[in-house]
């Protein structure tokens, strides 16, 4: 076994590209640019007129902002938010006592899994997600 991982190594050291590749100066023309919106993010505002609306329920309006925040999908906020990211709110929060929760200490890190494919990533929770779930 000993000998194999050492050819092993060997044959990795003695493999190179002997392919030479140009250098070349890379140049863009204006009409090739990338343009950069500078207006702010037009998805959270428009979320936040409709969660606004009086016809939205006090559920409806954190489930909204806490997708909109997060990026989480249905299957996610159904499925994993109230069994791991519950949980962390109130590591992160030092309480069960949601309406003690100080919106000073956001953003909060959440690490959530998607059900579908076990797929592991951290989000975040804003202020105004918070305050939804406050509600």
């Amino acid at each position: 076994m000993r000998g194999e991982i050492e050819f092993m190594r060997q044959s990795a050291h003695s493999i190179t590209n002997r392919v030479s590749l140009p250098r070349e100066k890379l140049s863009f023309s204006d009409a090739e640019a990338v343009t950069y919106r500078t207006e702010g993010n037009i998805m959270l505002d428009h979320v936040r007129k409709a969660v606004s609306h009086k016809g939205c329920s006090v559920r409806d309006r954190a489930i909204i902002l806490c997708m909109a925040q997060s990026g989480m999908d249905d299957s996610t906020i159904s499925e994993i938010f109230n069994v791991v990211g519950y949980p962390q709110l109130v590591k992160h929060f030092g309480t069960e006592d949601y309406s003690s929760w100080s919106l000073e200490r956001c953003p909060v890190r959440m690490d959530l899994v998607r059900p579908k494919n076990g797929y592991r990533y951290y989000s975040f929770l804003d202020r105004d997600a918070i305050s939804s779930l406050i509600d």
